[in-house]
């Protein structure tokens, strides 16, 4: 398992990234490994923007691992 990440740096993140998703701010890049795993769980695109909304400090397991592709802002 990976490094953990204080409580309130989680929270911090997550309110900082709901808020730039709420204003489509930022897209995503879609890896195929991920694409794939939420094909297998049943997740469509449709449903990130609610599962993004609703995710709390409790979701989070470990990281942030390296980042390999930037976010790209949206102007």
């Amino acid at each position: 398992m990976g490094t953990q990440v204080p409580r309130d740096e989680v929270n911090k993140y997550l309110i900082r990234i709901k808020k730039a998703f709420s204003k489509n701010q930022y897209e995503f890049i879609g890896r195929r490994k991920n694409i794939d795993a939420m094909s297998r769980a049943g997740i469509l695109p449709s449903h990130t923007r609610e599962i993004i909304l609703g995710l709390t400090f409790k979701n989070y397991l470990a990281g942030p691992e390296s980042e390999r592709d930037k976010m790209k802002k949206v102007k």
